[in-house]
Formats: C-alpha cells, sequence, structure tokens
C-alpha cells in the first residue's frame, strides 16, 4: 500500500481502531469533520503538515510531518479528543485496545486481543505501527509476527 504518499516515510501516525467496519455514511461524516480538522491543526500557533485516511473502512489514521513541526501534548489532545466527540456522535468506539482487527483469505474479524492465540494462522492489523514506512510496510502482518502472543 502507498498511504499518505505526500509525506515522509518518517512521519508520525496515529491509529484509531473501530470496532466495527464503518459504512459509507460514518466515513463520510468522519472525514468531513476531519479533513477540516487536519486543515487547520497546529501546535501552539504553528501550522502542522497533518492528514487524514480511512483505511480499510475500519482505521482512521492521522500522519504528521515531524520534519516540518512536532505535534505538542496538547496538540495531540486535540485529535483525541476529537476522535472522542465523533465516536460519541456516531456511537462507535474508536478506543478499544483490547479488541484486535485480522484478516484471512479476505475475511475481517474484530477479536477479543485475549483470543488472539487461537488465530496464529490469520495475519493482524498491526495497532503498533508509528510512522508512515510502517503503516505502508508492516500494517498486515502475520500475527505470529506480531510480537502479540504470550
Amino acid at each position: 500500500m502507498n498511504y499518505f504518499s505526500e509525506f515522509s516515510d518518517n512521519s508520525r501516525v496515529w491509529i484509531y481502531p473501530s470496532t466495527k467496519e464503518l459504512n459509507n455514511l460514518e466515513s463520510e461524516i468522519l472525514l468531513k469533520e476531519l479533513i477540516p480538522f487536519t486543515k487547520s491543526w497546529d501546535s501552539h500557533g504553528t501550522p502542522l503538515k497533518a492528514a487524514v485516511e480511512i483505511i480499510e473502512n475500519q482505521f482512521v489514521v492521522f500522519a504528521i510531518d515531524e520534519s516540518i513541526e512536532s505535534p505538542s501534548g496538547c496538540a495531540i489532545d486535540r485529535s483525541v479528543k476529537k476522535m472522542k466527540e465523533l465516536g460519541l456522535l456516531l456511537k462507535i468506539d474508536f478506543f478499544n485496545r483490547l479488541k484486535m482487527v485480522i484478516l484471512k483469505d479476505n475475511v475481517k474479524k474484530t477479536i477479543a486481543f485475549a483470543d488472539l492465540e487461537e488465530y496464529r494462522d490469520w495475519k493482524i492489523y498491526n495497532p503498533l505501527v508509528k510512522s508512515v514506512s510502517e503503516l505502508n510496510h508492516s500494517f498486515l502482518i502475520p500475527v505470529i509476527e506480531s510480537g502479540l502472543l504470550r
């Protein structure tokens, strides 16, 4: 994949997984709110080079090119607050880190983290990626390579 192609590979990403697949209306509402948010996103008054994409109809992903300006804690908090507001509006949980999204033979499932061991032969959307490069090259990986098994 080639997400955030206008960003450097080391640009930072934040992934907000939905516990369900987003429908077209939900995606439209999210993008209608989040695209203007990223265009006006700043860190202590300094504009950030930021963007948002919805990936696989399940992940809201923000990217910031930190080579231009790094986000402050307050800037990151604003994105968290925005995602919480949108989650409440749409009745979607973007903050349940105990749910994992896995894929096998074009079948996508959301499972409990505790059940991951039962899906060793599946792939997982890696919730630990931190950069555009990792997003493009290591977002979907075999569960056994994820480092998440006990």
